[in-house]
């Protein structure tokens, strides 16, 4: 399979035709309408059955030093490895499967912002099959409403005063700290603790058999010009992305 390397362009009338005299670059087609890009295509994996995280994690061993930092909190320097992230997205599914009984299939929204804890329950709760709608924690009453009857979410990880606004709603919500201070943690969110350093084992949870054409996200745009409207992100589509990424990687 090859990502797509070209984009098909509906004429416009308005759009003159070229001429003779200046004909259209090589990439252009005007008969197609057709701009292909002038970049080799990517080549992508042909694994039916395989999940964007399993996807990620294939390519550790391709890193120069694994124990380099994945993530780093820069309120704090807490930073996690590439190694100790794999062991961390294993643990915190099987917590989210077996304390919340989260199930493939479900959807899960995360109302948060930039934070160490938004990579790791999206990667945690897609591995599981789950389909996470991403929501602005800055979003209206009304339009957090919308979104998650839109969606059907069953479960919410937020914090702040969207932690109210979900409630309101009869949406079952866990309340995500805004740091990562471990001690503060244990005090203030003890079910969140639980679920973050219960080390769970991973060996223990059914695994789900997640294919690339199974939704993984819910993504809504901004509602500039019109109501705000859900994009559903495939497992192959979060895989793609991956592989460019890892081709603009190589080439820094």
């Amino acid at each position: 399979m090859a990502a797509a390397s070209h984009l098909h362009i509906t004429p416009n009338a308005k759009t003159p035709t070229p001429s003779p005299q200046t004909p259209p670059p090589l990439w252009f087609s005007p008969t197609t309408g057709i701009y292909t890009s002038k970049h080799p295509s990517i080549h992508l994996p042909i694994d039916p059955n395989l999940s964007a995280v399993s996807a990620l994690f294939s390519h550790i061993h391709n890193i120069q030093n694994p124990s380099s930092p994945a993530f780093i909190d820069s309120s704090t320097g807490f930073s996690i490895s590439y190694t100790e992230l794999k062991a961390m997205i294993e643990s915190i599914a099987a917590g989210i499967h077996q304390e919340l009984g989260i199930r493939q299939g479900d959807v899960v929204s995360l109302v948060l912002p930039n934070s160490l804890y938004f990579p790791l329950l999206f990667l945690s709760l897609i591995s599981l099959g789950v389909v996470v709608t991403t929501i602005n924690p800055s979003s209206s009453l009304g339009e957090i409403k919308k979104q998650v009857s839109e969606c059907n979410v069953a479960l919410a990880f937020t914090c702040g005063e969207s932690y109210v606004k979900l409630g309101s709603l009869g949406v079952v919500v866990i309340r995500v700290p805004e740091s990562y201070d471990l001690d503060t943690i244990r005090v203030e969110n003890p079910k969140f603790y639980s679920i973050i350093k219960g080390e769970f084992d991973f060996g223990v949870v059914s695994k789900p058999l997640v294919k690339q054409e199974d939704v993984a996200a819910i993504m809504y745009s901004s509602g500039t010009t019109g109501a705000s409207k859900g994009v559903m992100l495939t497992h192959g589509n979060l895989i793609a992305s991956m592989e460019l990424f890892n081709i603009i990687a190589n080439h820094l």
